[in-house]
């Protein structure tokens, strides 16, 4: 299966971008797009790349725009889109969310990039006078938190808020924004998150602004893995290999590698699996370089005997790679460890 391909069940790309990681226009303002953010979903017909910004810099930013191009699986450029941060501005040492929408309906989508669009600006600080709280969690057959921003001492106009999900590899999923309108000095503002979580969530983040003030602190919560699935089957990732390589082990740039995992049922009925594979730098690059990193997945049949898995990516840079396997049934939930570490170069 050649990575990129839709996954079955929540229609979701498994986009590796490659983006630019630093946009500086003065010294003192510092903008990277975290690496291994990004992750490309479809939704409603539209395709998303939803991805975290980082503000590294000494000031707050604004206007942080994000361009991401999306393509197709012969690497053809099917449609570019730009979008903005989830908070309009980001402090120093914060990090914001952002998700960026095709402009219509789009078909074949298996891959896109991000990149800054344009030079963003030095903002005037918000001031920290809200606060945001998880207020309940129900961990019952679909996941939904509530939560609630809190306001100071002085009236708010425009509040939001903002949930992120994240997965466990650190991929935003999904965000959401929340418009929660104008507030009273010392009054509260309640809203609720559903439909956000899939079963690869690992935790939400919730973020609250206004047009003058903002929540210094996130809150953080847990999304619990899903329940049991009524099987007891397990397997493990017993071997891992790269097909393409030459005598030396190398794989030409340019090529196709086939990433191959072997799979033995360990025990129980027979049960569909899927197979996640995440191929990544093993160092990073050059620095004001992202680290790159590509995920693969696969709905790969069904267990009941010993098998093999097999994945193909395209070789399209130099350096040395390591390769991550995982096994999971259709829900998501893990049927075994990690598969073992592999490492290969790009020559």
């Amino acid at each position: 299966m050649i990575w990129g391909a839709v996954v079955v069940g929540i229609l979701a790309i498994a986009g590796a971008a490659h983006a630019q990681e630093y946009l500086d226009t003065l010294p003192t303002l510092t903008v990277q797009i975290v690496e291994g953010s990004q992750y490309v979903y479809v939704e409603d017909g539209y395709a998303v790349m939803a991805g975290e910004v980082e503000n590294t810099g000494m000031s707050p930013v604004a206007d942080v725009r994000i361009q991401a191009s999306f393509f197709d699986a012969t690497g053809a450029l099917l449609e570019v889109a730009e979008g903005g941060t989830a908070l309009d501005v980001i402090p120093a040492g914060s990090k914001s969310p952002f998700a960026v929408r095709t402009n219509g309906t789009i078909d074949g989508v298996t891959d896109a990039s991000a990149r800054f669009a344009t030079g963003f600006k030095a903002s005037a600080d918000k001031a920290g006078l809200l606060a945001i709280y998880s207020t309940d969690v129900d961990h019952g057959e679909s996941f939904r938190a509530a939560g609630e921003v809190r306001s100071g001492g002085a009236p708010e106009r425009d509040v939001r808020a903002h949930a992120a999900l994240h997965d466990g590899f650190g991929r935003v999923l999904r965000v959401h924004t929340f418009e929660l309108g104008d507030m009273l000095p010392n009054s509260r503002a309640q809203f609720e998150v559903d439909g956000l979580a899939d079963t690869r969530g690992a935790s939400l983040v919730l973020y609250a602004e206004s047009e003058s003030s903002y929540a210094p602190g996130r809150a953080l919560v847990e999304v619990p893995a899903p329940g049991p699935s009524g099987h007891t089957s397990s397997a493990r990732i017993t071997d891992v290999s790269v097909d393409g390589a030459g005598p030396d082990g190398t794989v030409q740039e340019g090529t196709i590698a086939t990433i191959t995992a072997d799979v033995e049922h360990t025990g129980g009925p027979a049960t569909g699996y899927n197979v996640y594979v995440q191929i990544s730098e093993s160092e990073r690059g050059a620095a004001g370089t992202l680290k790159y990193i590509v995920y693969v997945d696969g709905e790969t049949g069904r267990l009941g005997s010993d098998g093999s898995v097999s994945v193909e990516w395209v070789a399209d840079r130099t350096g040395l790679f390591n390769v991550e396997t995982f096994i999971w049934d259709p829900s998501g939930i893990p049927l075994g460890n990690q598969g073992p570490l592999l490492f290969f170069p790009v020559g």
